[in-house]
């Protein structure tokens, strides 16, 4: 155990949180073991989201939602990123353990767990038992997770129901039991949509697998990935260590996902996107070339440019060199063409709109600009407030696109 920090919960004391919209926000330990006691009192159908990092510090935790179909948590959590370390389960004679225990017709997203999970069957990190129009979307587990018995996982323990959906989620945690493991699933129903998910965690147990375990068909679990196989395959994708680290992964898994490639070893929900050069076969990240108002703070003041539009450090003794101390603004600036000319001419460009996402990323890499507004010129005169140094321009280039 550790000591309770701002967000972190001592055990034993509850509070209710902030209810907004039919929703319980939820930013710290106390508000979490609150929920978890409505829900298991029978109040099975209220909803929550988390609006901080948590920390259950290593005590007890009860699961949220009971052991079958009549004490089921029936609401909606939505985790919003935002992670729940320090989960401690320890109960090898109990069934349906994780942060949340048996739900159906509920949602479960956005949520990270770290911690440990012991119990007897149907244990996983998020959910041990995913019911009947029960859907889990963008979580990740962390958590070792260890079964005495059957129906062990990452994520959730078994996707039970044919209407039940498990999409966009992954584990890193060791999974261990007997039969019926896996890294992100224990189980599946043949009829169960999985997808999008990837295992990097070992597995121990029979009828076990890297992803999906049990020995069920497999033929809606799509676009799974591991580093390992076990004795179930089924549907999975084995994969280099190298390629989670590359991008490659990250760019298959698709738009939840995203990884900063030479830093994140694999890919993150949420993460940096990945794009994908055919021609050079090469994954990669976009320039990072920060957006909006005032985000780009170098300075307009003694900037040089040769005769041919190109930025210099200082002016040496030979050739010409043009600065005439003046500003503008373009409007439908496209790729830069005008703003080449108002440079050789001496002029400062501090700033452009342009309603082209493509063409503006041409202009910021061309020109850099200090002020640019990636929009519609006529919200842009909607605006009404704007930066200082726009109200002093000597000139408002309105060149047609």
């Amino acid at each position: 155990m550790t000591a309770a920090g701002e967000n972190g919960w001592d055990g034993f004391t509850i509070a209710e949180p902030e209810l907004s919209d039919g929703v319980y926000l939820i930013d710290n330990g106390e508000e979490m073991a609150w929920f978890a006691n409505q829900v298991n009192g029978g109040n099975y159908k209220i909803s929550g989201a988390l609006t901080a990092d948590i920390d259950l510090c290593g005590y007890d935790w009860t699961p949220i939602g009971g052991s079958n179909s009549a004490t089921a948590f029936q609401g909606n959590f939505d985790g919003q990123g935002h992670t729940v370390s320090g989960i401690y389960i320890n109960n090898s004679t109990s069934t349906y353990q994780g942060l949340f225990g048996y739900i159906k017709t509920s949602n479960i997203s956005g949520i990270t767990v770290e911690g440990e999970v012991s119990g007897k069957q149907y244990v996983a990190g998020i959910v041990a038992y995913l019911g009947v129009s029960s859907s889990i979307d963008r979580c990740a587990n962390h958590a070792d997770i260890t079964g005495k018995s059957t129906y062990v996982g990452g994520i959730t323990g078994s996707v039970s129901q044919a209407t039940a959906k498990l999409t966009n989620c992954y584990n890193t945690g060791n999974i261990s039991g007997t039969t019926n493991c896996g890294g992100v699933a224990g189980y599946n129903n043949a009829s169960a949509v999985i997808e999008n998910v990837f295992n990097l965690g070992e597995v121990s147990g029979t009828t076990v697998a890297a992803c999906i375990g049990g020995t069920t068909k497999k033929s809606k679990s799509v676009n799974m990935f591991a580093i390992k196989e076990y004795s179930i395959v089924e549907g999975q994708t084995t994969v280099t260590e190298e390629q989670m680290a590359s991008g490659e992964i990250a760019y298959l898994l698709g738009d939840a996902y995203g990884q900063e490639i030479g830093k994140d070893t694999h890919p993150v929900i949420g993460g940096l996107k990945v794009l994908y050069n055919e021609t050079e076969n090469r994954y990669y990240n976009e320039e990072n070339v920060p957006d909006g108002i005032n985000s780009i703070t170098t300075q307009t003041s003694d900037i040089w440019y040769n005769m041919h539009g190109i930025r210099i450090a200082a002016p040496c003794k030979t050739g010409i060199y043009i600065k005439n101390g003046k500003k503008v603004f373009s409007c439908f600036s496209c790729g830069g063409g005008s703003t080449m000319g108002y440079k050789l001419a001496g002029y400062t460009v501090v700033g452009n709109c342009e309603i082209d996402e493509d063409m503006e990323a041409i202009y910021k890499q061309n020109h850099h600009p200090k002020h640019t507004y990636l929009m519609d010129i006529r919200d842009f005169n909607r605006l009404g407030t704007y930066p200082d140094e726009l109200k002093e321009l000597d000139i408002l280039d309105g060149s047609p696109p």
